[in-house]
């Protein structure tokens, strides 16, 4: 037979939820509000998300054949994703023989933007390739250069879905620790003394989002007209 060698990185899998979140509203049009998402993720087994993928892995492949390490950027050389992979497999002076982009690809949208987004996605043509990519080209733009700090998922969930998310995990992530993951640092899955960073307290009020719609669009007006229309359609056949 041939010789499999695997090599992983496990996310945090709350980061991993709320990154889903991000992902579904941002390119596959979801509607459901955030806390509407985690609750469901709640009440479903997601074995790619715990961690528990990886030992069916190692049943089939043999441990020892399972590289898992943690999705962890201060655990990267210089922060770079593609030197920890190389260096895993052996390759040593990784500089001298590849160059490695730098840069963020496909980075989250603020809060606000991603709300104004999920509100889209209920008006839009989701079949409307060209506008749908125009409205995501603005919303990006603005998010990345939004001077915001991004809100923590502890502020982000509130005082009952986040501890509920933590308890979800706790056992898995603990088990990960221990018996799976290589290279962990102490700081990996430690959720204490989280700073709770946030963009503003009304961040996805109406008087946010409108503010949000005029900067994302304002290089491109006709997307603001095309919604303006989809909201009328609605209104009219309502």
């Amino acid at each position: 037979g041939l010789k499999v060698a695997i090599i992983a990185y496990f996310r945090d899998p709350v980061e991993s939820i709320i990154s889903n979140y991000n992902q579904v509203v941002k390119r596959h049009f979801a509607t459901i509000s955030l806390h509407a998402y985690v609750e469901k993720q709640l009440r479903l087994k997601i074995p790619g998300v715990s961690g528990a993928i990886y030992e069916e892995w190692q049943a089939l492949f043999r441990k020892e054949n399972v590289v898992v390490l943690p999705y962890e950027f201060s655990s990267f050389p210089d922060g770079i994703i593609q030197k920890s992979f190389l260096t895993v497999l052996g390759i040593d002076q990784a500089d001298k023989i590849f160059k490695f982009k730098t840069g963020n690809v496909n980075r989250s949208y603020t809060t606000s933007a991603l709300e104004l987004k999920r509100l889209i996605n209920m008006v839009t043509d989701h079949d409307k390739t060209k506008i749908n990519n125009r409205i995501d080209w603005c919303l990006q733009h603005y998010s990345d250069h939004a001077d915001i700090k991004p809100r923590s998922v502890k502020n982000l969930l509130g005082e009952e879905l986040y501890p509920a998310l933590l308890d979800k995990f706790a056992q898995s992530n603990d088990r990960m620790k221990k018996e799976i993951l290589r290279l962990s640092s102490n700081k990996f899955l430690n959720y204490s003394g989280l700073n709770d960073t946030h963009e503003h307290v009304s961040d996805t009020g109406l008087g946010t989002l409108q503010q949000v719609l005029i900067k994302a669009f304002s290089d491109d007006p006709d997307i603001i007209d095309y919604l303006c229309s989809k909201v009328e359609d609605q209104l009219s056949s309502s």
